[in-house]
């Protein structure tokens, strides 16, 4: 890891010194105001960039605040700190001890304390260490980064649409699961399209990421991927959780694996979360189940709701059972036939909207109305997260008027809506489009697997890639495709698209 060192100077040299050892003896690297080389640029903007490329960081703060640039009401030390919070990088706080004795020259102490004390008081809103002597503080220091938080691992990175809005209870229930709830695991359980998977990213790299809560370590895996099966999810979270250090040869058998893994996980605070967990069981194992809806052929015994495979159901009760500290989120159409029971699984229903919520969404999508229409067309849509994006989006895209709420009326939801599964909306976003938009997503949605860039050129009949690059991003506008983050900056090297709702 890169830890970068953040602090005034000449007071707390001796100290620079030792974190530094500590960071450097424990195998990380140290990035701070020493190994900086000369620089054109102001330090408002180089030391933020310099915090940006790191892992983590570490502040020590005395009794002296540390100089403030021309222009600026804070200083570097703050500044740094707060791009840190900013940019959900974890921070830990070191703070000179109050009974510990300190000189009172103007080099150690600030002759008015009044900004340092405000800024001591500031970080006491953290979860901090305090130090004394520069050799107490490096044993500590060297203790600490062991427990420091490691970079999450994500299989895949989730391409978040814009505008995420709401769940606020939803949110503080999982936050609260993760600090003091003692059920290892909690199930988010919904029909598609609710907004699971929007959820648990969004409170991972939200509030979660870079936060005091943080566990050392976080694994996002994505059954959705096309090669996100159970032994390949073995295999690389063994490689993440054990840092590498694996000898595979002992590990012959998927039991081997599974054992391995939960002894790991059964003894350390991560936390691991399982999106899409529908897919591996047997009511969605199939190649059509990108495409499947919430149609759902019972049987008196639920092996509808059955893994697949007997050993991920096994893992499964593994990670439920009470003697375990990682943490396992998962998210699912189904509730896995498997945790029926099981005091350590903890079951959440995710509901849709609340009124609040989903007219905040609207007006963030650029639609414009009052609060009494956009209700009603919420409630065209039953409150479900994905057809409020997909009514949006026809609204803002409105040839006639964009962005008028009014325009919502024309679509005749109310009499037409087909049962939960909303197929309506879905056919009146792809109506939406002209001629040969539509049958250049139909193209793309053919296919089950994500697609690169320069697979989808081949069905670009627009013209210039330029135009084709508006077309996507269009598509994106109106919910259709999900995307990577820099799709919408017109590059080039448009990566896969994760999702085709057509």
């Amino acid at each position: 890891m890169k830890i970068f060192v953040s602090s005034t100077y000449i007071d707390l040299k001796e100290y620079r010194d030792k974190a530094r050892r500590a960071i450097e003896e424990s195998g990380n690297e140290f990035v701070g105001m020493e190994t900086f080389q000369s620089h054109t640029h102001e330090p408002t903007e180089f030391c933020p960039e310099k915090v940006e490329e790191c892992d983590a960081l570490v502040i020590i703060v005395a009794y002296r605040y540390g100089n403030i640039p021309d222009g600026q009401t804070i200083s570097i030390t703050q500044m740094e700190y707060e791009h840190a919070l900013r940019k959900k990088i974890p921070v830990r706080i070191y703070l000179m001890d109050d009974h510990h004795a300190w000189p009172s020259t103007p080099d150690f102490r600030d002759e008015n304390q009044e900004d340092i004390a405000g800024f001591r008081n500031l970080l006491k809103k953290h979860t901090c260490s305090f130090y004394t002597t520069p050799v107490a503080f490096y044993d500590k220091l060297k203790l600490d980064i062991q427990k420091f938080p490691i970079p999450p691992a994500y299989y895949p990175v989730y391409p978040m649409h814009e505008n995420f809005t709401g769940r606020k209870q939803e949110r503080e229930l999982l936050t609260n699961w993760v600090r003091k709830d003692s059920h290892p695991m909690l199930a988010l359980i919904a029909m598609g399209g609710m907004g699971k998977t929007a959820l648990a990213w969004h409170w991972l790299t939200e509030d979660i990421k870079g936060s005091d809560e943080q566990p050392r370590k976080i694994l996002w895996w994505s059954f959705y991927d096309t090669e996100a099966g159970f032994d390949r999810f073995l295999r690389k979270a063994i490689e993440y959780f054990s840092e590498g250090e694996v000898d595979w040869d002992k590990l012959a058998s998927t039991r081997d694996r599974m054992e391995f893994l939960y002894e790991n996980l059964s003894k350390n605070r991560y936390l691991l979360i399982l999106d899409g967990v529908e897919r591996v069981l047997r009511n969605y194992y199939n190649l059509g189940s990108p495409y499947q809806g919430d149609e759902i052929k019972e049987d008196e015994r639920g092996d509808f709701r059955s893994c697949i495979e007997p050993n991920c159901g096994m893992f499964f009760q593994w990670l439920a059972s009470s003697d375990t500290k990682t943490k396992t989120l998962l998210t699912s159409r189904l509730y896995p036939r498997e945790l029926d029971g099981l005091a350590g699984c903890l079951r959440n229903d995710l509901k849709k909207m609340d009124k609040e919520d989903a007219v905040e969404f609207f007006n963030r999508q650029g639609v414009n109305g009052t609060r009494a229409e956009i209700e009603m067309a919420c409630e065209s849509v039953g409150y479900h997260p994905l057809y409020f994006r997909l009514l949006s989006a026809m609204i803002i895209c409105d040839p006639r008027n964009p962005g008028d709420i009014k325009e919502w009326m024309k679509y005749d939801l109310i009499p037409e809506l087909k049962g939960k599964e909303g197929h309506n909306i879905l056919e009146f976003a792809y109506n939406s489009l002209d001629k040969k938009k539509q049958e250049f997503i139909s193209k793309l949605s053919a296919f089950r697997s994500p697609m690169d860039y320069d697979a989808i050129v081949i069905f670009n009949d627009f013209g210039g890639e330029v135009k084709l690059n508006k077309v996507l991003i269009e598509l994106v506008d109106r919910g259709l495709l999900l995307k990577p983050e820099f799709i919408r900056n017109h590059q080039n090297q448009i990566a896969a698209l994760s999702k085709l709702w057509v």
